[in-house]
């Protein structure tokens, strides 16, 4: 499920509000978020803790098939 509420298919963006850049630049500081991924069974496929840094345009995130969310470079 997005930040909508609504299901992501494989391989589909997830894009966040600008809240959390908001905060980041308020705060002057990376701003910790969760990222959790659910089946549509509704069990929990993979879960981590991320911080989102103002100076980062943007963060890629992939879950791996043994269920880890790891983040990638940029532009990869």
């Amino acid at each position: 499920i997005n930040t909508y509420y609504t299901a992501c298919e494989s391989g589909d963006h997830l894009f966040m509000n600008n809240d959390i850049i908001y905060v980041a630049k308020e705060t002057e500081a990376p701003v910790p978020f969760t990222l959790t991924v659910y089946a549509e069974d509704d069990t929990v496929v993979a879960s981590g803790e991320f911080d989102f840094d103002a100076g980062t345009e943007k963060m890629y995130l992939t879950v791996t098939e043994d269920g880890r969310i790891v983040e990638e470079p940029a532009g990869v």
